[in-house]
């Protein structure tokens, strides 16, 4: 049992929560289909 790994998860599945809470507040209507052709590519959203 390796807590280097749990640790890992859990700070993917934040930023993946961000990333996804940032683009619905962008685009509650549409998703961008690029986007979801690469869900996850964590590039910070633009401001």
């Amino acid at each position: 049992m390796s807590s280097d790994r749990s640790f890992v998860q859990v700070a993917a599945f934040i930023r993946l929560s961000h990333a996804l809470s940032a683009l619905i507040e962008r685009s509650p209507d549409s998703m961008d289909p690029e986007l979801l052709d690469r869900p996850f590519r964590l590039t910070p959203p633009p401001r």
